[in-house]
């Protein structure tokens, strides 16, 4: 033992001197780290025993009753959240319905002519060749594919729709121009839009539009505008910018009259006090070729109230304007009403007027139309 005391003694010094060296030399070179065994196969025991037995009545590597099963994924893998998720209702949860002012992208497999995007117009409908307008806000993707479906049935035999959302309203600013002009609804808001810019967009204001009397709705406000001085008089301080969400109003006049049979345009067209029969011709681009102008008939509906006692039947007062062009008969170029018709024939007519004022009684939807 003593011996054994003396060796401890000699080598302790230079044992511990070692261990000193060692520890300010720093680790070596890393050396491979193990991590543990390998993921067990799905449905393999681990190394060394033997296989669970399920309980009694369940099968082999189903979960227990109650439990999901979880899809194995490869080690070290992250999920990820998808891309680019849809357009959102507002919650969370729940499907995205329609809204006016989005862009649709309809495709129908093998039918280009119904294949296109549309535009969800302001009272929410769209508008598609063959079938006309379908009712879309407020639906679901799905229930629009479905309804666009059945309505495409009547011409498409089995028809395969999709549909998809271009862009949402929410990244789009609209103006409104509705009303009388000739091509109602919404309009993408551009930087500087004027009123006249507007109305232009929407191809300008129709004979029937009462120029005087338009309006924009613009949230809680009606702002009355005169297009007469601004498109008409040329009044440029009248030409203020709109806002999004603008509602143009382009109103129907009520002084109108109604010129039908042989002429450039017929249509229905707006007077103003003193207005003649010539000046209405004139707006209409005059007569077609082939007139009959010594028959010209101006059918008035009486201003009087109707009653059982004493019935306002409607007038006709023959024209011939013939005396007017050739010998200047100024009794013939009669002052109009508003709400009158005024037929001009064609050549080899003659109108009896009594048996077309009998025939009124279907046309009478065109003298309320005019007044």
């Amino acid at each position: 033992m003593k011996h054994v005391r003396q060796l401890l003694r000699r080598h302790a010094a230079p044992g511990l001197a070692l261990v000193v060296m060692l520890a300010a030399a720093g680790p070596a070179a890393s050396a491979p780290v193990y991590m543990g065994p390998p993921p067990p196969q799905v449905g393999a025991p681990p190394s060394g025993q033997q296989p669970a037995t399920p309980p009694s009545g369940q099968q082999p590597g189903t979960p227990p009753s109650g439990e999901q099963s979880v899809p194995p994924s490869s080690p070290g893998a992250a999920t990820q959240a998808p891309v680019g998720p849809g357009p959102q209702s507002g919650q969370a949860g729940q499907p995205y319905t329609v809204q006016p002012g989005d862009v649709l992208q309809i495709s129908v497999v093998g039918e280009p002519e119904v294949t296109g995007a549309v535009t969800v117009s302001p009272d929410g409908a769209i508008q598609m060749p063959l079938v006309g307008r379908i009712p879309a806000a407020g639906a679901t993707l799905p229930q629009l594919t479905d309804r666009v479906t059945q309505a495409l049935k009547t011409y498409i035999r089995e028809p395969q729709v999709s549909i998809t959302i271009s862009q949402t309203a929410s990244r789009q600013q609209f103006v409104y121009v509705l009303g009388q002009v000739g091509r109602p609804g919404a309009y993408q808001m551009q930087d500087g839009l004027t009123i006249a810019g507007a109305v232009a967009a929407a191809g300008g204001p129709t004979p029937s539009a009462e120029l005087t009397h338009a309006f924009i709705m613009r949230k809680s406000q009606t702002i009355p505008i005169d297009l007469q001085s601004l498109l008409v008089d040329g009044n440029t301080q009248a030409n203020t910018q709109v806002q999004p969400g603008d509602v143009i109003m382009v109103p129907q006049g009520r002084d109108r009259v109604l010129l039908m049979g042989a002429v450039a345009r017929p249509g229905a067209y707006v007077i103003n006090p003193g207005d003649r029969l010539v000046d209405l011709l004139s707006a209409a681009g005059g007569s077609a070729q082939g007139a009959q102008l010594k028959d010209v008939g101006i059918i008035r509906h009486p201003v009087q109230a109707n009653t059982a006692a004493a019935p306002n039947k409607p007038t006709v007062t023959q024209v011939d304007l013939t005396k007017f062009y050739m010998k200047g008969d100024m009794t013939q170029n009669v002052e109009l009403q508003p709400g009158d018709i005024v037929y001009v024939p064609e050549q080899g007519q003659h109108p009896i007027w009594n048996a077309f004022l009998n025939t009124l009684g279907g046309l009478g939807w065109l003298v309320w139309f005019v007044k």
